[in-house]
């Protein structure tokens, strides 16, 4: 019956209006806040479990500004990580050490809203692109060489040179045309 069917589908009776979804999914006061805890968990060496913290200096704006001071031939990206989860740092960290010293690994985690704006919600992503710092420019050749596509705790990701954009000067700073 057409009744049946909208009351299924979260749909109003009258036309064009739609029920809000109950917040937390419906699973009772608090659940929502508990999932949002839960997604945004870790796993520690003891087994245990902690809340990941998002840091506001781990951005992936704050990375590309640091790497600005690095030489790029000693910086190469890794991209499709977002499968090791929140300890893809580490693992590109003991990954990278294979092929040479590494200095520095970026990952940023981006964190998500959910709708509505309710900041208490939001949740915590892994993030999906990195930037890996050589001691050297040969450790990121061996890297390079070893392909495009490799295998990294079982996840397969994709490593590419790192190239540094040229500084593009604000408006009203002096550059050309003002």
């Amino acid at each position: 019956p057409p009744a049946a069917r909208t009351a299924r589908w979260g749909i109003a009776s009258r036309p064009g209006r739609r029920r809000r979804p109950r917040r937390g999914g419906g699973r009772g006061p608090g659940a929502g806040a508990a999932a949002a805890a839960a997604a945004a968990s870790v796993d520690v060496d003891n087994g245990e479990s902690q809340p990941f913290a998002f840091d506001r200096n781990n951005t992936l704006q704050v990375h590309l500004t640091q790497l600005q001071n690095q030489d790029p031939e000693r910086v190469f990206i890794v991209r499709g990580i977002s499968r090791m989860g929140f300890k893809s740092q580490e693992v590109l960290e003991a990954y990278a050490s294979k092929f040479g010293k590494v200095l520095q690994v970026m990952v940023a985690h981006s964190k998500v809203k959910p709708f509505g704006g309710d900041r208490e919600l939001a949740r915590i992503r892994p993030g999906s692109l990195g930037f890996v710092v050589m001691d050297s420019a040969d450790g990121v050749r061996r890297v390079l060489a070893a392909g495009t596509e490799q295998t990294v705790a079982g996840c397969r990701i994709r490593v590419e040179k790192f190239h540094q954009m040229a500084k593009q000067p604000l408006p009203g700073d002096g550059g050309p045309g003002a």
